[in-house]
């Protein structure tokens, strides 16, 4: 499996958890793990890389071009790092067909083998998918409704949340993605409040294969993510979007966010 991610100086501890958290539950996978930075020292890089090789991976850093670093440095609130997975195709060699981008906020807490080797050809008479991912639980509120309007999207579209993304590169090759990417980042930071997600629902929405939340990208601490059970393996992808699980006001009000905090603590403390 080949996994993407991208971080800024403030995310190399829990990255490092992260990768634990990979290679501990998917143990029979041959991973690679890419890595996007543009202001990681070689000590980050090589602690990041050490707990990788502690499992028997590989993890490849990849310096982004003062080019593309400017280019998405447009937003005050967000890094330029968020974008940097969209660029995915121009880095990564062209014998990486797809790759599987997990957010730094992330851990692993089941197999990512199936949702790797999901089929995104679409199917007889269907357009082929150049993306996967899973509703965003908020998709439905009164806040991402007025978000969808303001963006051009029709209501009936389903929000993805990009921060677990499957990217088929040879097909993002193939169609030029990354330059219409590229053409829209300048204008993002005006008019987008998650710019690099608002500009892959927008211009994107047709070509993703919708995931299931519940297992391959769960919200612990939002109230519209309650699951009938919560077990080693299930959920697979545990992303603590909001709230961090290494922040002293992280919330322990449910079984849910208890869970996923002990989990990011026993992974951080490898």
């Amino acid at each position: 499996m080949h996994i993407l991610m991208s971080i800024n100086l403030r995310y190399v501890a829990p990255l490092k958890a992260l990768i634990h958290s990979l290679y501990i539950n998917n143990a029979r996978c041959e991973i690679t793990v890419h890595l996007f930075h543009s202001e990681l020292t070689d000590g980050d890089i090589g602690a990041l890389s050490g707990a990788a090789e502690k499992y028997g991976g590989t993890l490849i850093p990849y310096l982004v071009s003062d080019e593309h670093r400017k280019m998405s440095d447009k937003s005050k609130i967000f890094p330029p790092e968020i974008f940097y997975r969209l660029f995915a195709a121009e880095y990564l060699p062209d014998s990486v067909k797809r790759v599987l981008y997990l957010d730094g906020d992330i851990i692993i807490n089941g197999a990512l083998e199936s949702l790797f080797n999901i089929d995104l050809s679409g199917g007889e008479n269907r357009r082929r998918y150049m993306f996967a991912a899973a509703t965003d639980p908020n998709n439905t509120t009164a806040e991402y409704v007025f978000r969808k309007q303001s963006l051009g999207l029709p209501l009936e579209v389903e929000y993805v949340n990009s921060g677990v993304l499957l990217m088929d590169l040879e097909l993002m090759r193939e169609s030029g993605a990354t330059a219409e990417i590229m053409k829209h980042i300048p204008f993002c930071g005006e008019h987008m409040v998650l710019p690099d997600q608002d500009l892959l629902n927008v211009f994107f929405h047709k070509d993703i294969l919708h995931i299931d939340p519940y297992v391959y990208n769960y919200f612990p601490a939002s109230s519209r993510s309650r699951l009938g059970e919560f077990r080693p393996g299930y959920p697979a992808v545990i992303h603590y979007a909001g709230i961090k699980p290494w922040k002293a006001f992280y919330p322990s009000h449910n079984e849910y966010t208890q869970k996923a905090k002990a989990l990011y603590d026993f992974y951080a403390a490898l």
